[in-house]
C-alpha cells in the first residue's frame, strides 16, 4: 500500500471507536488528508536531517568556540520538540534549538479548526490522543523511510510541558525505550528491530504501548499461524493457534500482588514490550483488529 493509504486504513481503524462521534471522524478523516498533504515536505526535512545530524557531524561540534554548542556532542541525542495540545515540531540538540533548521513539522499545516474546539471535552481527549498517535506514526514512518536510524544517535519527540519522551528507534515512549537515556560514547546501533515496521506496527507500538494503557490486546499473523498476546495489570498472556480456530495458552506470566498497582502496570508493559520485540523479530507481523477497541 501507499503511504496515503496506510494511512487511511489506520484512520479506518481508528472510527470503529465508538467513543467517537461523526464530527470527531470528520476530524480526524480532515488531519489524515493534511498528514497526507505534506509527507514530502516532512521527508524532504528529514533527509536534510539525515545529512547534518549524525554521530561524527556531533563530534564536530567539540571542535567550535561556541561554548553553547562545544560540548553538546557528548550527549548525542536529537530531539523534535512539541507543546502538548500544539502540532509545531523543532529540532533540538539537547535543550538547543537549531533555530536555523526551523520546524520539521509546522501546524499551520496540519492543525484543523476542531482541536480548538471545547464542546465535548471528554471526546477531545480521546481525538487527542488518536491525533498525536497519528502524528507520532506519520513522523516515524518517513523517518524510517529515510532511514535516520542510520545515523548512529537515539531520536525522539520530546513533549515540552510534559516528561513525555517517544523514541523513534523503537517507537516507543519513556523508560520503555532501549533508548531512553541513552548517551553513548560511540555509534549505536540505532534499529531497536531487525527489520523496518509496517506503518500499522508504528501505530500499534505507538498508540498501544504506552504508561496509560489499562489492557492491551496485539494479534500478529506468520503465514498460516496467529499469535496473541494480551496484558492487564495482573498479567501477560501469549496465545498462538492456526488462522481460523481458537489459539492455544502458551504462556502466561502472573504479577504478584507485592507493589503498588503503577508499579505492576509497569512490570506488565515491560514483559508485552518485550514479547512484541521478540515476536517481530522472530518474523510475526502484527495487525490492527477489531477487537482491540473491546479490549
Amino acid at each position: 500500500m501507499s503511504l496515503n493509504d496506510q494511512l487511511d486504513y489506520i484512520a479506518g481503524f481508528i472510527i470503529k471507536d465508538n467513543r467517537i462521534s461523526a464530527q470527531g471522524e470528520t476530524a480526524l478523516k480532515a488531519f489524515v488528508v493534511r498528514l497526507q498533504d505534506h509527507s514530502y515536505n516532512l521527508e524532504k526535512k528529514l533527509s536534510e536531517i539525515k545529512t547534518k545530524y549524525t554521530y561524527e557531524n556531533l563530534r564536530l561540534l567539540e571542535q567550535l568556540d561556541d561554548s553553547s554548542l562545544k560540548n553538546l556532542y557528548r550527549h548525542n541525542r536529537l530531539g523534535f520538540w512539541i507543546e502538548r495540545y500544539q502540532y509545531n515540531m523543532i529540532v533540538a540538540i539537547e535543550g538547543e534549538m537549531d533555530i536555523a533548521f526551523g520546524a520539521i513539522v509546522n501546524e499551520s499545516q496540519v492543525f484543523i479548526d476542531y482541536f480548538a474546539s471545547k464542546s465535548e471535552v471528554d471526546e477531545m481527549e480521546i481525538i487527542y490522543e488518536y491525533s498525536y498517535a497519528l502524528l507520532y506514526t506519520w513522523v516515524g514512518f518517513l523517518w524510517q523511510k529515510q532511514q535516520l536510524y542510520n545515523c548512529g544517535i537515539p531520536m525522539c519527540i520530546e513533549v515540552n510541558s510534559t516528561t513525555t519522551t517517544y523514541y523513534l528507534n523503537d517507537f516507543l515512549y519513556d523508560s520503555f525505550s532501549s533508548y531512553s537515556d541513552l548517551y553513548p560514547d560511540g555509534r549505536i546501533q540505532g534499529r531497536g528491530y531487525n527489520r523496518e515496521l509496517t506503518m500499522e506496527e508504528i501505530f500499534i507500538s505507538t498508540y498501544f504501548l504506552r504508561s496509560s494503557a489499562l489492557k492491551i490486546l496485539l494479534y500478529a499473523e506468520k503465514e498460516d499461524s496467529v499469535l496473541h498476546l494480551i496484558m492487564d495489570a495482573e498479567k501477560c498472556q501469549l496465545l498462538q493457534g492456526s488462522k481460523g480456530s481458537s489459539p492455544d495458552l502458551i504462556e502466561e506470566k502472573i504479577y504478584e500482588s507485592v507493589y503498588s498497582y503503577d508499579r505492576e502496570k509497569a512490570t506488565s508493559m515491560r514483559h508485552i514490550i518485550s514479547e512484541f520485540k521478540k515476536a517481530i523479530d522472530q518474523g510475526w507481523v502484527f495487525k490492527l483488529v477489531q477487537e482491540q477497541h473491546n479490549s
